[in-house]
């Protein structure tokens, strides 16, 4: 398994075809959100999802 250095966040926010995301790094995949991925979201959304899962590790 590679290890992700500590200074590169976990949590990404980029832009794709049909709107923002939040990008797990270590997964390799969308995040799941509330039971959902969290992709097709406003700029603003992602930004907030991100902090909220940052938050919380």
């Amino acid at each position: 398994m590679t290890e992700l250095t500590p200074d590169l966040p976990c949590y990404v926010i980029t832009v794709g075809t049909r709107g923002w995301m939040v990008w797990d790094r270590q997964s390799k995949a969308p995040v799941k959100f509330l039971g959902s991925p969290a992709i097709g979201l406003t700029e603003e959304r992602a930004r907030e999802i991100r902090e909220e899962l940052l938050a919380g590790t």
